[in-house]
C-alpha cells in the first residue's frame, strides 16, 4: 500500500478514535452526559478536522451527531428526537462543529498557500543567488533567508544569529566603508547599496553586494534593518578614490531618501 494511502487511513483513524473517546468519557462518567456530552465532541470534531483535514472532519461531525441522537438525547437508543428543544440542541451542535470544520479548513488551506509562496520565494533567490535578512535595531532580533549562509560561504549551523556577527564576516578592508555607509543611514534616514568582501569559512574571499533599508516605527524612529545581499557581481570590486567618498556616503555606498 502506498504512503499516501496510509496518511488517508491513519486520518481517518484519528476522526473515529476522537469522537470513541468522547462516547467513552460520556459513558464511564454519566455526569457529563447531562452537562459536557456536546463540549466533549467538539473537542472530538475540532481534533479530527485539524489533523485531518475537512472529510476526517466531516465525518466526526457525523459521527457525533449519530452519538448524541442516540445516546444523549431522549428518548435513550433511537435516533429520532421528539422534543423541540432537543432538536434546537442538536442543530446548534451541528451548525458549531461545521464552522469550526470550515475554520479549520480554511486554516490549512491558508498554511498550504503559504507553504507554496514560501517555496516559489525561495526558488527565486536560489536562482538569483541572493539573501534576505531583517535585523531589529532596538531588539537585536535577527532574521535571515536560509540561503544566506551559502552566499556568506558558511555552514548554517554556525552563521550569524546577530546583525553584528554577520557584519563581522565583512574582510577588515571594507569595515570602515560599510560601517559608514549604515552609520549613514541611520543618522539622515536613507537606504544604501554597497559592495563588499566577506572571507567564508573555507578561507576564500567572496565578492557581495548589499542593498539595504531602513523601516521607522509609528513615532518615525529607526526600528528595522532590512537587507539583500547578492552574490553575483558583475563588475570587478575596486575600492573608491578618495575624492569619491564625499559623494558616496562613505566610498561606495549609494543613498535614496525614503519616503
Amino acid at each position: 500500500m502506498s504512503s499516501a494511502f496510509h496518511t488517508r487511513l491513519r486520518r481517518y483513524t484519528v476522526a473515529i478514535g476522537a469522537v470513541a473517546m468522547a462516547v467513552l468519557l460520556v459513558w464511564f462518567y454519566p455526569p457529563f452526559k447531562e452537562r459536557g456530552a456536546f463540549v466533549l465532541l467538539l473537542g472530538a470534531v475540532s481534533l479530527a478536522t485539524w489533523y485531518g483535514g475537512l472529510w476526517p472532519g466531516i465525518v466526526a461531525i457525523g459521527l457525533a451527531a449519530v452519538t448524541a441522537a442516540y445516546y444523549i438525547l431522549p428518548p435513550a437508543d433511537s435516533v429520532y428526537i421528539t422534543n423541540l428543544e432537543d432538536l434546537i440542541r442538536l442543530g446548534l451542535f451541528l451548525m458549531i462543529a461545521l464552522l469550526i470544520g470550515s475554520l479549520h479548513e480554511a486554516r490549512a488551506r491558508a498554511e498550504r498557500s503559504l507553504a507554496r509562496s514560501q517555496e516559489r520565494m525561495q526558488f527565486a533567490l536560489d536562482q538569483a543567488r541572493m539573501g534576505v535578512w531583517d535585523a531589529n535595531v532596538r531588539t537585536g532580533e535577527f532574521w535571515r533567508s536560509p540561503n544566506l549562509p551559502s552566499i556568506y560561504g558558511h555552514d548554517e549551523g554556525n552563521f550569524a544569529t546577530s546583525y553584528e556577527s554577520l557584519f563581522a564576516y565583512t574582510v577588515p578592508e571594507d569595515q570602515d566603508r560599510v560601517n559608514q555607509a549604515v552609520t549613514s543611514m541611520l543618522e539622515d534616514g536613507i537606504e544604501f547599496e554597497v559592495r563588499h568582501r566577506v572571507s567564508g569559512a573555507d578561507g576564500r574571499v567572496r565578492q557581495l553586494a548589499t542593498r539595504c533599508l531602513i523601516c521607522l516605527d509609528d513615532k518615525g524612529k529607526i526600528e528595522r534593518m532590512v537587507g539583500v545581499t547578492s552574490g553575483t557581481v558583475k563588475e570587478p570590486f575596486s575600492p573608491p578614490a578618495p575624492e569619491e567618498k564625499g559623494e558616496a556616503e562613505g566610498g561606495g555606498a549609494k543613498g535614496y531618501q525614503v519616503r
